[in-house]
């Protein structure tokens, strides 16, 4: 069965620490390496990927440009890579105008990301941030949503604030599965999937669970509650490498989610592991 699945990975990254400078790197000193595609070469021979979607990588904003370049360049040996989300100033207007008339030039981007999960609450909801966000329309960008589950209100405001720009949340919102919190997130689930511009990405749950003891089974309200706020025809696969290997291999985390959605039929998987993530990118 693993073999028969087709894969569109829509959340993919690379990183080159003697090229960029990540400075989160630091708390993570396990994956403080270099991650290139022939290592996920290496680690997926049992996975049918078809495509990958590169995911940017929280370098130095100032570097955001000179990630493309540099995954540009990686694209024309690792023909998979069909997309690109870069980094954007959302939140500076002096830059973001311009960082977005570069993005547009380069034939792999489809969208943007500004990490939220470390800003204070509301940050997400300022008005210069909305603006930034609302300018993707017009450049026909995704945006990204990478938060903590206790920022979810805020991206309810944002997705209803900005209904022309087409969302995508990464990693469920990351809900709290170590300590097994599940009634708030999955209020705010609901809450945000009832706007029809945002899609959501499995993906990322491992990390967020005991990264040492985590059970498949442990996913299965957040995921069953995820296929049924947004439907089949919103939810996308992602492998989250290589920041899923503190918890798990990438064949552990496709094996597990495969569990999880094993009463789903092949058509319905097609949906989740390919077909909404071409979609969505357009790729």
């Amino acid at each position: 069965m693993v073999n028969d699945v087709k894969i569109v990975d829509s959340h993919v990254h690379f990183w080159d620490i003697e090229l960029l400078e990540y400075k989160w790197l630091l708390e993570e000193p396990s994956i403080r390496r270099t991650y290139l595609p022939s290592d996920l070469l290496q680690e997926t021979t049992d996975c049918h990927i078809d495509k990958l979607i590169f995911v940017q990588a929280d370098c130095l904003p100032s570097q955001g440009l000179d990630e493309v370049k540099w995954v540009t360049e990686l694209a024309a040996v690792e023909t998979r890579i069909a997309g690109i989300v870069a980094f954007a100033p959302i939140e500076n207007n002096t830059l973001l105008e311009s960082t977005l008339d570069r993005l547009a030039g380069i034939e792999l981007v489809r969208g943007v990301r500004r990490i939220l999960q470390s800003e204070a609450d509301g940050f997400g909801t300022h008005k210069e941030f909305v603006e930034g966000v609302l300018n993707l329309e017009k450049f026909g960008f995704t945006f990204d949503v990478c938060v903590n589950h206790t920022q979810l209100p805020d991206v309810v405001e944002l997705v209803d604030r900005c209904p022309s720009v087409n969302f995508v949340l990464d990693h469920l919102g990351k809900p709290d599965i170590k300590n097994k919190k599940l009634h708030a997130w999955k209020g705010h689930i609901s809450d945000l999937s009832a706007h029809p511009n945002i899609s959501c990405k499995l993906s990322g749950m491992a990390t967020e669970a005991d990264r040492a003891s985590w059970t498949t089974a442990e996913f299965v309200p957040y995921i069953e509650h995820a296929l049924e706020s947004f439907g089949i025809d919103r939810v996308m696969f992602g492998g989250d490498w290589p920041v899923a290997t503190l918890a798990t291999t990438y064949q552990g985390w496709f094996e597990a989610l495969l569990d999880c959605l094993s009463h789903l039929s092949s058509s319905e998987l097609d949906c989740i592991f390919q077909k909404n993530a071409e979609k969505f990118y357009r790729i």
